[in-house]
């Protein structure tokens, strides 16, 4: 707490987590730019438009809801986004790609009851993103 000028802890009530809306626009306060919160703010918007990024698709388990498929699909309101940042020392293509493919280590994991897509904002250390 230091850092905050705060040095008698009976002055903080109490603590909370940042929310990941608050910790991008810190990590993008500290790095002079904030690119990576409007690319961020972009894909929301893209994905608050197009139902199709709001989707998640299951097994229709007691063929109530529409008997002549074995799945369904839900539209939901507002699912979470899923952006990451990932940091990265290269400032080459073909850097950037491989830390990507290091990053994703595999086959990509999902949030449960959330649509299957995910962004990845890759932030040079001059500060160019890729996505």
């Amino acid at each position: 707490m230091a850092q905050t000028g705060i040095t008698n802890p009976v002055e903080i009530e109490d603590v909370y987590p940042c929310s990941a809306m608050q910790q991008d626009i810190l990590l993008d306060q500290i790095s002079g730019s904030s690119e990576a919160y409007h690319s961020r703010r972009a894909w929301a918007a893209v994905v608050k438009r197009h139902g199709i990024l709001r989707t998640v698709f299951a097994e229709n388990r007691s063929l109530a809801a529409c008997e002549t498929s074995p799945f369904f699909q839900a539209v939901l309101k507002k699912p979470k986004v899923n952006v990451q940042r990932l940091s990265i020392e290269g400032e080459h293509d073909g850097q950037v790609v491989s830390a990507l493919f290091e990053w994703e280590g595999g086959a990509p994991t999902y949030m449960r009851k959330q649509p299957e897509h995910r962004v990845c904002l890759c932030i040079t250390a001059s500060g160019w993103i890729y996505s």
